[in-house]
């Protein structure tokens, strides 16, 4: 839901001001948000600390759900973890069960042994043989 400032009528005699109407009005739902960043062209982070962030775009149009809101993209966030479980299954895999999240946005998550690696991008630059971490010599402060 957003507020816009709308003015309503005309302005006091002499007093330079004008009375103004805020006016509601439901464009879709979201997460609960702990930070909002505008990026560009009606596209914006939603940031949550109780559920997953969402990257979404305000249309001018409503779409077909009647909604505002196209959801782009959604960052999974485990946190906050209220409770957490785990299970061993039938060759010795492990298994978490995590009871994530609070209010609407609250679900329950199974975290498997292992890390998954998705691929982003890849860029292929000739001459490199190999890339590793440098860190200072010991006792050198980093600035």
């Amino acid at each position: 839901v957003f507020l816009r400032p709308r003015a309503a009528g005309a302005a006091a005699a002499g007093s330079g001001t004008a009375d103004v109407e805020l006016k509601m009005e439901a464009l879709g739902r979201v997460v609960a948000a702990s930070a909002l960043a505008y990026l560009d062209e009606g596209v914006v982070f939603v940031g949550s600390h109780l559920g997953d962030s969402q990257v979404i775009r305000l249309t001018t149009e409503p779409l077909p759900d009647g909604s505002f809101v196209e959801v782009l993209d959604t960052q999974t966030n485990l946190g906050p973890i209220v409770d957490i479980c785990v299970i061993t299954g039938d060759h010795g895999h492990s298994q978490i069960i995590t009871c994530s999240g609070a209010g609407p946005e609250g679900t329950l998550r199974v975290v498997r042994n292992g890390i998954g690696i998705h691929q982003l991008a890849v860029m292929d630059m000739p001459g490199i043989r190999g890339i590793w971490a440098l860190s200072p010599a010991l006792g050198e402060v980093h600035t």
